[in-house]
């Protein structure tokens, strides 16, 4: 699965093309300093000029444009405090690319009812990561952690009653994303109200690791991926403590310590800084407070392998070697 950071400056124009050296399949983007900027997830599936809010309820138009092969397209509308291209802000975005075996990017229409399996197109891949995002009315966006189980069932092989963290709120629900199995997931009533709900479905990579860790309040904690270790370009993570449960996101090219708390500004504090093997948290409450839970998510890329083509040797006048027999 590709995955590319990085960062542009609004300029208030529509039709504008952020370039990535792929093609997205999904693209998550933040504004600093807020002049609004709840910021925005945009996934293949959606419309060409629809896009969902990573901390305000229900789908927004004339934000974000189509996917193309030269990258996404932003424009200059707002709603409320939605927006992608406001003059002057600058914008940090990561953007995850395809892979079949790896990441799905689809829709389902809500049928009001719980206990719901949504089938994947590649009935092999098993998720560990789910990110759904809803209609207006609806309880808006969330992300379900293959680190979160609540408990096992007997032949279901990943888990069952996944806690569901809305990253519009504060806390795990097991009614949202309920669990994880092969080719699927299931959703609870609150993902399954009435309308289109567009989900990203992602398979272990070695690009991407969900772990949890214990905080110690000690300032300057690393976090280190221990299978397979790379160093991150995007990192989200959240307190299992359910009153507490505020997602924290950091994004490769924030300048200092910097990191989000949801829908608030840019602050220190938060997750420091990428590590080759991990990341650096601060001491706030969100990301570690002394022998408290936390369940992170990491990314980086992993560039297509190139193409090799087997070219058989050639001999002069087109002769055949043959080796001679054995005595």
């Amino acid at each position: 699965m590709r995955v590319a950071v990085g960062t542009y400056t609004g300029d208030g124009t529509d039709n504008r093309i952020i370039t990535v050296t792929f093609q997205p399949e999904m693209v998550m983007l933040r504004g600093q300093p807020l002049s609004g900027g709840d910021g925005c997830i945009k996934m293949s599936a959606m419309p060409a000029n629809t896009c969902g809010s990573l901390s305000v309820v229900g789908t927004f138009t004339g934000i974000m444009g189509p996917f193309s092969a030269a990258g996404f397209e932003v424009d200059s509308g707002e709603s409320g405090e939605v927006e992608a291209n406001v003059n002057g802000t600058t914008y940090h975005w990561v953007a995850f690319g395809i892979d079949s075996d790896i990441l799905e990017v689809g829709s389902y229409s809500g049928t009001v009812s719980d206990n719901r399996t949504v089938t994947l197109t590649n009935t092999v891949l098993v998720p560990k990561v789910v990110i759904c995002v809803g209609p207006g009315g609806s309880a808006g966006m969330g992300i379900a952690l293959n680190s979160y189980p609540l408990a096992d069932r007997p032949g279901v092989p990943v888990q069952d009653e996944t806690l569901t963290n809305a990253l519009q709120g504060v806390t795990w629900s097991p009614t949202q994303i309920q669990r994880f199995s092969i080719g699927g997931f299931e959703v609870g009533d609150d993902f399954n109200s009435a309308g289109t709900w567009y989900f990203a479905a992602i398979a272990g990579t070695g690009n991407m690791a969900n772990f949890t860790y214990t905080g110690t309040g000690v300032d300057g904690l690393d976090v280190v991926i221990t299978v397979n270790p790379f160093q991150p370009l995007y990192v989200l993570l959240a307190d299992e403590t359910a009153a507490d449960a505020e997602v924290v996101t950091r994004y490769g090219g924030l300048a200092g310590d910097l990191s989000w708390n949801r829908a608030t500004a840019a602050a220190a504090n938060l997750i420091q800084a990428f590590n080759t093997d991990g990341f650096e948290v601060g001491t706030h409450a969100d990301v570690n407070t002394n022998t408290r839970t936390y369940h992170c998510l990491c990314f980086a890329d992993r560039p297509v392998p190139p193409t090799i083509t087997y070219v058989p040797p050639s001999f002069p006048g087109g002769a055949i070697f043959v080796s001679p027999e054995s005595p």
